[in-house]
């Protein structure tokens, strides 16, 4: 799946969130008041940054197998 699908899934999930649920009930799902104010108006680098740690372990064991790989060679 390509990462713009995830971002506009994301953002869409946002706006239902937003638009059909109570200030309550989204702070009963664990969301901040913060976070419940910017529901839907994030930009293209929120979603960008919260997948950076899974993106830094990828690239960590990528090298770490290249390396091994290097010195069984």
């Amino acid at each position: 799946m390509h990462k713009r699908n995830v971002d506009r899934g994301g953002r869409r999930l946002d706006k239902l969130q937003k638009t059909y649920f109570a200030q309550a009930e989204l702070e009963g799902i664990g969301l901040t008041v913060s976070k419940i104010r910017n529901l839907g108006n994030e930009t293209w680098w929120h979603y960008f940054q919260q997948g950076w740690e899974f993106l830094l372990a990828l690239i960590l064991v990528l090298v770490a197998g290249a390396v091994l790989v290097c010195l069984a060679l």
